[in-house]
């Protein structure tokens, strides 16, 4: 739990640092503090006596099932949607923005996850 604490100081700290921050020194230093507080937090989630490994949750489970795909696509499709609805009269930093994007997100991850990804597996699991 200490690491899950340690991680999520460092989130904090980095995120009013360099909030509003676009130069060298966010690049710099910021990128590479959010990274330690993630790592962090993964460190402390997969540790036996954590809350977070003993925390299961249904939800959290699709969403780390959808990971990758969510990883690949999530750049295009938030710029898409954000482009599209855009054009309809949408600011692009509303929070509607944001919830769509997140829901465009998921849609297409689970598609990917369900089309590409599981039928993959199943042929992996033929050939090795």
């Amino acid at each position: 739990n200490i690491f899950i604490t340690i991680g999520v100081f460092i989130l904090i700290m980095s995120y009013f640092l360099f909030e509003n921050d676009c130069s060298f020194s966010r690049t710099f230093f910021g990128f590479p503090l959010v990274s330690i507080g993630f790592g962090l937090l993964v460190l402390g989630a997969i540790m036996p006596n954590s809350f977070l490994y003993q925390w299961k949750s249904a939800v959290l489970t699709k969403i780390a099932e959808l990971s990758y795909a969510l990883y690949l696509i999530h750049m295009a499709v938030i710029l898409s949607t954000q482009t599209i609805f855009a054009e309809l009269g949408l600011a692009k930093n509303s929070s509607l923005m944001f919830l769509l994007s997140i829901f465009f997100c998921f849609v297409l991850a689970i598609i990917l996850h369900y089309i590409i990804e599981k039928p993959f597996m199943k042929m992996r699991k033929r050939f090795i």
